[in-house]
């Protein structure tokens, strides 16, 4: 799963796995790179095994349709350090 954290002026977005069936999430890791703000996440998981996250990018903290969107590509083994 994704989530939007707030940190300082920023809000973060984070990816988290869950080995529990919910009842836990671990290996958090930030994924937002150098964007200010980032939005509006969806997840995809490739034939490969890669897993595609796609955000809104956006470093004025504006919600609009004019916002970039970028794409981080991982493995679980990155993952899972």
């Amino acid at each position: 799963m994704t989530v939007t954290k707030d940190t300082d002026a920023y809000s973060q977005l984070y990816i988290r796995m869950s080995t529990d069936e919910g009842e836990t999430w671990a290996n958090e890791k930030n994924i937002t790179g150098s964007a200010q703000s980032a939005r509006y996440s969806d997840i995809a998981v490739m034939e490969d095994g890669t897993l595609v996250v796609v955000f809104m990018h956006n470093n004025d903290r504006s919600a609009s349709n004019g916002s970039p969107l970028s794409v981080v590509k991982f493995n679980m083994e990155w993952l899972m350090q």
